[in-house]
């Protein structure tokens, strides 16, 4: 392959992965919540399990403080309710009904726009896509254990 072949498919994929993402936000806009907000409540809605506010911060990536913020906003909301660890030194987080509701609505949209992403592929094609982007991931979980020695 030719190296403007390269960058051509290269830009593609980010053109995709940016408009997607541009669709979701779009969405999650709709329902009325910052996406930041939104990420939270989905980590929360994925397990049943109350969370603590840093095992979240840590798995989305912020600091302790941003996580703080969207937290105390989420609970103004009614979206999540956070009471004392059992040792008082971590606050436990949870999703209410509220909560939950936004994150099922949330998934009936993003199936909505990943269908539509993907109209017109035949099943063929998709589990061709399927297989080239597993290549790409595992070139790139290389690329990066290369990088962290």
């Amino acid at each position: 392959m030719k190296d403007n072949e390269i960058i051509n498919v290269i830009r593609q994929m980010i053109s995709v992965n940016r408009m997607h993402k541009r669709a979701i936000e779009t969405v999650v806009d709709d329902i009325g919540i910052h996406r930041s907000k939104h990420q939270v409540l989905m980590k929360l809605a994925k397990r049943e399990t109350v969370r603590s506010q840093k095992e979240i911060a840590e798995e989305l990536g912020i600091t302790q403080a941003a996580m703080t913020v969207s937290l105390s906003k989420l609970e103004r909301d009614g979206l999540i309710a956070r009471t004392t660890g059992k040792d008082n030194r971590y606050n436990e987080i949870s999703i209410t009904e509220k909560g939950r509701e936004i994150v099922e609505k949330s998934r009936e949209y993003f199936t909505v726009i990943d269908r539509k992403t993907l109209a017109g592929l035949t099943q063929e094609e998709l589990s061709c896509l399927s297989v080239c982007f597993e290549k790409i991931q595992n070139n790139l979980k290389e690329l990066t254990k290369k990088e962290e020695k």
